[in-house]
């Protein structure tokens, strides 16, 4: 296993291998970066619950929308084994989140259920026609 000291100038310079591999913080322990085939840098840290050895994904490095410091890395890692400490699954919540990202409404349901309860019953047909076409849901007025 490689572990040195992360830091944002470390993981920066963390190369590009022919398969992915986890750089562990020598300072932290569970805790390091990710580095995929593709160049991308992810936090992850590991956790024994339950007698069964777990890994969780903190966020993908970098300063853009969606990105993490390595510093915010930490402070998640410190709370997720503060939750393995009470022998709470720090991943619970994550899943949650994503199940309900994935069972949201999505704005083609939202527009198909404007058009349905508002346009078609208090809209003339024109204007519905035309708010039909804006949604993407049918044919051009002509």
């Amino acid at each position: 296993m490689n572990h040195r000291t992360l830091t944002d100038r470390t993981i920066r310079s963390l190369p590009i291998a022919a398969s992915r591999y986890i750089e562990w913080d020598a300072s932290t322990p569970a805790f390091g970066v990710r580095v995929g085939t593709t160049g991308k840098k992810t936090f992850v840290g590991m956790f024994r619950l339950d007698g069964k050895s777990r890994m969780i994904t903190y966020g993908t490095f970098g300063t853009g929308i969606g990105k993490i410091g390595l510093a915010r890395a930490r402070v998640l890692h410190a709370q997720a084994m503060e939750k393995v400490e009470r022998k709470e699954d720090p991943g619970t919540a994550k899943v949650a989140q994503n199940v309900a990202r994935r069972e949201a409404p999505t704005v083609s349901t939202l527009a198909g259920e404007y058009l349905e309860h508002h346009a078609r019953k208090k809209k003339k047909e024109s204007s519905a026609d035309q708010d039909r076409c804006a949604a993407g849901m049918g044919q051009t007025p002509g």
